[in-house]
């Protein structure tokens, strides 16, 4: 009886644990459903979100100015601070002293001092210039590279979007014309839309009078808000019609011998 009873209970025991993998099965498979439902969004939604996305974008490349504003300004108080402090000077190499002077001995070895420390002087100016070269050259080289990937990433934007590189260069030439701030031409080239924005505004100058006519903030927040949006509707959008049907050539009968092999016909 007791050995009927714990077999009883390692059935029911097994049950048991058999309910909660088959739950578990079914929140996995209600949360793959859940995971297929694909959120979309009106027009209205759809254009509200690019509004938000456009104001972030904006007042993040606003904070962005900001912080250079503040480095620039910290950079030139740090300058007129350090030309307070006297600048070090040359050492003057005095003439060679009267051997007939008492004091010849004396005026000879400081002479000979002044020349070291002259020759000292010039060879830190010198090894601070070519640190400053080279410092110099190395930002040069680091922004020609940025500005070099951020002009092929462009580039690869445009023939995505269906521009062709000798249209692309025609739109820049037409823009180059009115003369875009900096921050609104990095935008323009960084943008995922950013050859669609060129192309409109190089087929609307009248849009690109005005812009230039803005102030920086004022026409940054024009592109952001105005013209992206209409640029957007640029997109070829795929259709989803069938290609016309290859037409056949006269009757679509194959060729075919008229009479007889070796009959002519005049």
């Amino acid at each position: 009886m007791a050995g009927q009873l714990m077999e009883d209970q390692k059935l029911q025991s097994a049950e048991d644990s058999a309910e909660p993998d088959q739950t578990g099965a079914e929140s996995a498979t209600a949360s793959e459903e859940t995971h297929e439902e694909k959120v979309s969004f009106s027009e209205e939604q759809q254009a509200k979100v690019d509004e938000i996305i456009g104001q972030k974008t904006f007042k993040g490349r606003q904070r962005e100015r900001e912080l250079q504003a503040a480095l620039e300004s910290e950079r030139k108080a740090r300058q007129e601070a350090e030309s307070l402090i006297p600048a070090e000077t040359r050492p003057d190499v005095p003439p060679m002293p009267n051997p007939y002077d008492e004091d010849f001995q004396e005026k000879a070895r400081q002479r000979d001092l002044a020349i070291q420390r002259a020759a000292d002087y010039d060879a830190n100016e010198k090894a601070r210039r070519n640190a400053e070269q080279e410092q110099h050259n190395r930002l040069v080289q680091e922004q020609a590279i940025k500005l070099q990937q951020i002009g092929q990433d462009y580039s690869k934007r445009a023939v995505q979007l269906g521009i062709t590189e000798p249209e692309l260069a025609q739109i820049g030439d037409r823009i180059k014309v009115f003369g875009l701030d900096e921050p609104i031409a990095e935008f323009i080239l960084k943008d995922e839309q950013g050859p669609l924005i060129a192309k409109y505004l190089s087929d609307n100058p009248a849009e690109l009078e005005e812009i230039s006519q803005k102030d920086l903030t004022t026409a940054f927040s024009y592109v952001v808000e105005k013209i992206k949006p209409k640029a957007s509707g640029l997109i070829v959008k795929p259709t989803d019609a069938p290609d016309p049907p290859e037409l056949l050539k006269g009757s679509g009968m194959p060729p075919s011998r008229r009479g007889p092999t070796g009959a002519t016909f005049e």
